[in-house]
């Protein structure tokens, strides 16, 4: 199989008088640019690694939040700075964040990612994506995706995330502060 940018692989074996099994999908993403270092905001202390580059190591998290590939955060602002070796022509970033619901934890209220202009020395916004919470969604690896339509030179990025303050009525935990779960940050 040969592995571009991104796939999706779905498998299932199947076998003369057995009942096939489960399907099993993985996705694979391609290596981005590579990183000089990455820092982060303090997590909560069950859900945190010592190993500096946990947000760029390619393994990926997977839907299991003890698995030990996540960073986990019950603050109310999340803040990840990366940096590059040298000045890059960026297009798109990709950040791995978990919904689990049932154990509390949602994607974020809002997710910034931001740019260092070279040019104005100053922190310039590359995008941004809100989400919704009004219903339940499924248990997954959510990788999201934010492009420019223009082209963006930077040596830096930071990425702010503001954690669900509140969870919605539907959930049991209605009022409490919700967690957010990251793993891998892309850049291309």
């Amino acid at each position: 199989i040969t592995i571009r940018n991104r796939t999706i692989v779905k498998a299932r074996s199947v076998g003369k008088n057995y009942k096939p099994s489960e399907t099993i999908t993985a996705r694979f993403i391609s290596d981005g640019l590579p990183l000089k270092k990455t820092s982060f905001s303090q997590p909560n202390e069950y859900y945190s690694s010592a190993k500096a580059d946990i947000l760029n190591d390619n393994i990926g998290g997977i839907t299991n939040y003890r698995s030990g590939t996540w960073l986990g955060y019950d603050s109310d602002t999340v803040t990840i700075e990366a940096e590059f070796h040298q000045v890059q022509n960026i297009k798109s970033v990709l950040i791995n964040l978990l919904q689990d619901e049932g154990s509390w934890i949602f994607m974020p209220e809002l997710l910034l990612v931001y740019y260092f202009d070279t040019d104005k020395k100053e922190f310039t916004l590359f995008g941004q994506e809100k989400f919704n919470h009004n219903q339940a969604g499924e248990k997954t690896c959510r990788v999201i995706e934010l492009n420019t339509s223009h082209k963006v030179k930077t040596d830096r990025l930071k990425f702010v995330l503001l954690p669900l303050k509140k969870i919605p009525g539907w959930h049991s935990g209605k009022d409490q502060h919700g967690w957010l779960f990251i793993d891998e940050i892309k850049v291309y």
